[in-house]
């Protein structure tokens, strides 16, 4: 599966979990932010944009049951009319909307992702 998605807006939970989650856990997780309508923090466009290169330079798979390290971002991102939910982790991105895994091999854009994670979490977008 080729991933080409075109970004327009990013938003993260302001929940930053050190923890690790299985898919089913990230799920879960996902759903609690919602339901307590935790905060959002928009990224700016560049950084949005950052990260729709880094998925379309990705390999993209159908979602299947994984482990997580720590550290994941949860968000939500803005494709057309279609809002979607991601999870960001430095070496994945996961849509679970669409319930596909966009598996970073590429380690340049894991070190860009991991450092704009780490940017997010310390409040400096």
């Amino acid at each position: 599966m080729e991933a080409q998605v075109s970004i327009d807006s990013i938003h993260i939970y302001n929940h930053f979990p050190e923890r690790g989650f299985t898919t089913a856990g990230l799920w879960t997780e996902l759903q609690k932010l919602k339901k307590e309508r935790v905060g959002l923090i928009s990224l700016s466009y560049e950084d949005s944009k950052t990260i729709e290169k880094i998925i379309n330079e990705s390999v993209a798979k159908k979602q299947g049951q994984t482990k997580t390290g720590g550290g994941a971002c949860f968000g939500t991102c803005q494709i057309g009319t279609e809002s979607i939910d991601i999870i960001l982790l430095n070496n994945l991105v996961v849509d679970m909307t669409n319930h596909n895994d966009y598996w970073i091999k590429d380690e340049r854009n894991k070190k860009i992702l991991s450092d704009l994670i780490a940017r997010i979490k310390s409040g400096n977008k």
